[in-house]
């Protein structure tokens, strides 16, 4: 969950830190006014890290429509791989 500190701040982007590589998550993004009610947010998107011999590419942010709601909440599906350990 981010907290940007007030109602009506601009916002269309998410980035994650994560010393991890070489993973593919997909994730859900939900925002709300209060951090009780929640509503989705329309985004279809991934986190991902690859850095093999042959293929290098990273993704670790996501975009959606602006929104001005306080909290974001960031899911990220694991399913069946180790939690993606997210610094910041």
């Amino acid at each position: 969950v981010v907290d940007l500190g007030m109602e009506g701040v601009p916002t269309s982007r998410l980035a994650v830190e994560t010393s991890q590589v070489n993973f593919y998550r997909a994730v859900t993004l939900e925002g709300s006014k209060d951090a009780q009610v929640w509503e989705s947010l329309p985004i279809s998107d991934a986190l991902y890290d690859y850095d093999t011999p042959r293929f290098v590419e990273t993704q670790l942010s996501v975009t959606f429509p602006e929104t001005t709601t306080r909290y974001l909440r960031l899911t990220v599906h694991n399913e069946d791989n180790p939690p993606l350990n997210i610094q910041g």
